[in-house]
């Protein structure tokens, strides 16, 4: 072999063969990253990597979830507040409330008041804004009858009273689970049966705040107690039943005996 051939053999071989092994392996890697994504789409759409979507959807469904959620919440606190801000100023409401029948307006302002409450209650019926609206217009009725039992007024202050001894007693398993505001329409319930003669009955709410852990921790069972003592004292008793007496039968409205309950509770 001639010396041109040898190097022209040197020269030209090496290059053969790293052109052939670079050739060679480039393909090959082509080839085993090709394979993988082909056996991994061929795997999607066999269904063997359902998983994954259904991993991947749940994610989305929460976060669509969490989106709206948030968006009800923050709508739903913003008219919440509405709600409380709208029963703190229902006093500002009372001089415009109106009767549904114009041949009768409403001319005293405890009319209006009470027209007041009532259209709130039914704009806002089942919310807790609502019932605390019912007791305080219970609590407003009481206030406003109980100084009119024994004059002119006496029948229409005994319904009103009436009225609000039933609403204070709807209002006692409605408010079971905040002791407070149990133990306030517990004993306002057991004033207002006193209030009607109803002693029997009243006692029966007077018991329960005196004997109910939830409850007899409270002021209000402190004065329940004072009542099942002044009703449980024979001379008061008798006293209490004269003076209820009176009272149903509309006559001038007399003193109360000692140990009687303010008539504006």
């Amino acid at each position: 072999m001639s010396a041109e051939e040898k190097k022209s053999h040197v020269t030209t071989e090496p290059k053969a063969k790293g052109g052939t092994a670079i050739a060679a392996r480039k393909p090959t890697e082509t080839s085993a990253l090709g394979k993988k994504l082909l056996e991994y789409w061929e795997n999607i759409k066999q269904g063997q990597s359902k998983i994954t979507w259904y991993v991947l959807g749940g994610a989305a469904v929460i976060l669509v979830l969490v989106g709206v959620w948030w968006y009800f919440s923050n709508a739903s606190k913003k008219k919440d507040s509405g709600r409380w801000a709208g029963l703190w100023l229902l006093g500002d409401q009372v001089a415009g409330a109106e009767s549904d029948d114009p041949r009768q307006p409403l001319a005293r302002p405890q009319d209006k008041a009470v027209r007041t409450f009532d259209d709130y209650i039914k704009t806002n019926e089942g919310k807790a804004q609502a019932r605390m609206a019912r007791l305080e217009e219970a609590r407003f009725l009481m206030s406003q009858s109980v100084p009119q039992l024994g004059g002119q007024g006496a029948a229409a202050a005994r319904a009103n009273i009436k009225r609000a001894a039933e609403e204070f007693e709807k209002l006692i398993p409605e408010f079971s689970d905040t002791p407070q505001l149990l133990a306030q329409v517990l004993y306002d319930a057991g004033l207002a049966r006193e209030m009607l003669g109803q002693v029997d009955d009243a006692r029966k709410h007077y018991d329960r705040l005196v004997s109910e852990k939830e409850v007899r921790v409270t002021f209000q069972a402190q004065d329940a107690q004072a009542r099942i003592d002044a009703l449980n004292d024979p001379g008061k008793r008798k006293s209490n039943e004269e003076l209820y007496k009176k009272l149903q039968e509309a006559a001038p409205a007399p003193s109360l005996p000692a140990g009687h309950p303010p008539l504006t509770p």
